[in-house]
């Protein structure tokens, strides 16, 4: 690591110790990082964002046994996934302790928690000592940051005011937003699809002789996971996704008003997810163009598409096909 990093990450260790904000990279998206000791702070994130008290903060630490001192309770499929995924896009959702603020849960008795994939997350997180609060670094319910300029474009008075500190860590790897379970001792809940597939958690409990079954959650009213609200992730240009066989999009595209900013996504589903955020921002940044539409191709069975599905049904204004992770697997 240069002595340029080290330099950041001790002004990041220094502003957060201050009640101040971090723009941490990971290797999902940019989140903006407060102490989980520092209710100031943790306000200040729900403030900055314009996020709702009733969504819950993913806490990040830098170990799993930084993560068990955050619990009541840590159950044997957690410690499972834990040993397997981490550090890696996979949040638990197990029952909390004391030390977590209702603030950050949202009132809620559990708590997600993560040990992200990145040198310079894992390096404030050791130097800090103190796990970190961290949300996307974007406005509540706007396109989430996979890159330090779109950090800048979010935050620009709260950047230049030294509310928000920014630590460069380049462009995200994985591009989406972590899968996120519930762990109970009788079964495993995907709450978010993300860069941890059903399938691979399954394949984690299964090798470890664990028959808990992991199951999707239904939508419900109360909000037990980050993201999970109807409208997520949405430009600020209306956004149109339509999901079809390659026949049925090259048909419409033919039929498409000069209006629509046309964005299309790579076949491959690693690939689309990074590159995901980054094209609507793009295209929700071209001028002249009042609206946009995004063309998915349906014809992969990649069970990460499933992650890039929902992010794109909260972003969209409209709707056009069904994406084939809409089929009925909702417990």
């Amino acid at each position: 690591m240069s002595s340029k990093s080290v330099n950041s990450i001790e002004s990041a260790v220094h502003a957060l110790a201050n009640d101040r904000l971090v723009a941490m990279p990971t290797e999902t998206v940019y989140g903006l990082a407060a102490r989980i000791d520092r209710p100031l702070a943790i306000e200040k994130v729900f403030k900055t964002k314009g996020r709702p008290s009733f969504d819950p903060l993913i806490v990040h630490v830098a170990s799993l046994e930084q993560a068990k001192s955050l619990v009541s309770s840590w159950p044997t499929s957690a410690d499972i996934l834990a040993q397997k995924f981490w550090p890696g896009p996979l949040t638990l959702v197990v029952p909390k302790n004391s030390s977590v603020s209702d603030l950050i849960s949202s009132g809620l008795e559990t708590v997600g928690i993560r040990v992200p994939n990145h040198p310079l997350a894992l390096e404030l997180l050791t130097k800090c000592a103190t796990p970190l609060a961290a949300p996307s670094a974007n406005r509540f319910g706007r396109t989430s940051p996979t890159a330090i300029d779109h950090v800048r474009t979010e935050f620009p008075e709260a950047i230049a005011s030294g509310e928000v500190f920014i630590l460069d860590g380049g462009a995200c790897d994985v591009g989406v937003e972590s899968t996120v379970v519930r762990c109970e001792d009788d079964q495993v809940t995907v709450l978010r699809p993300g860069g941890v597939t059903k399938s691979e958690l399954e394949a984690a409990l299964r090798a470890a002789n664990i028959l808990t079954p992991v199951l999707f959650a239904s939508e419900n009213k109360k909000v037990a996971s980050p993201g999970h609200t109807e409208h997520h992730y949405m430009p600020t240009k209306p956004l149109s996704v339509f999901w079809g066989s390659k026949a049925e999009i090259d048909a419409h595209k033919k039929q498409l008003s000069p209006q629509f900013q046309t964005i299309s996504l790579n076949s491959d589903a690693r690939l689309a997810a990074r590159e995901l955020y980054a094209a609507l921002r793009s295209a929700d940044q071209t001028e002249g163009k009042s609206s946009l539409i995004l063309y998915r191709e349906t014809q992969s069975h990649d069970e990460l598409w499933q992650a890039i599905d929902d992010r794109l049904k909260r972003a969209a204004s409209h709707r056009l096909g069904s994406p084939p992770s809409d089929q009925p697997h909702v417990i």
